[in-house]
């Protein structure tokens, strides 16, 4: 068996095709030699419309975080800072933010994107308070003002800890997360960041 050539495999990746894509076609076309090779719809590579609503989230945001249980308010607002830029050509939406949880400070880098090939939000979360990567997806009922989203990371002994993500737009200039525990779990936990754009 001859062995893959790099260069066919270097200008496939800069061609912006996926190796499982690459693979799957060549399986094809070794089944059917002489079918005609048709162009490949490049649309669910691109940005669209849902990728421009989250674009429009760009720019610098003050934030303030309350948190409650079962109910209960615990503490007063945290306030913090939030940076939100387009990236990846505008494929995706990075925020980082910093402020304080449990009265010592964070970083957190949260990635947001639309995957058009599943038509669903996706976002996965990270931050200097934990190792762990919290993964989510979900949809909007509403073309996207208020996007819900299965979300969770894994804990120990391959458990996974679930909450539901919340992001809601009100305006241009003002957007909410919120981060819960899911209907019926003791105690229901509820964080909520209030996100208002810097003047």
């Amino acid at each position: 068996m001859k062995s893959l050539n790099l260069g066919v495999i270097g200008l496939v990746l800069a061609g912006g095709i996926s190796l499982g894509a690459w693979m799957q076609a060549s399986a094809k076309s070794q089944q059917e030699p002489e079918a005609a090779s048709a162009p490949e719809d490049q649309s669910a590579d691109q940005p669209g419309p849902m990728h421009k609503q989250l674009m429009a989230l760009s720019g610098e945001w003050i934030t303030s975080t309350t948190f409650e249980m079962d109910g209960q308010m615990r503490g007063d607002a945290v306030a913090g800072i939030a940076t939100l830029k387009s990236i990846l050509d505008g494929r995706f939406l990075q925020q980082d933010e910093s402020g304080t949880m449990n009265d010592l400070p964070f970083k957190a880098t949260k990635i947001w994107g639309y995957n058009r090939h599943s038509n669903k939000y996706e976002t996965t979360w990270l931050w200097t308070n934990d190792t762990a990567t919290l993964r989510g997806e979900g949809t909007s009922d509403d073309g996207g003002k208020t996007i819900r989203l299965e979300a969770g990371f894994e804990m120990e002994d391959g458990q996974s800890e679930a909450i539901v993500v919340t992001l809601s737009v009100t305006s241009v200039d003002a957007f909410d997360i919120e981060i819960a525990s899911k209907e019926g779990t003791k105690p229901f936990v509820r964080m909520v960041t209030k996100y208002s754009r810097k003047k």
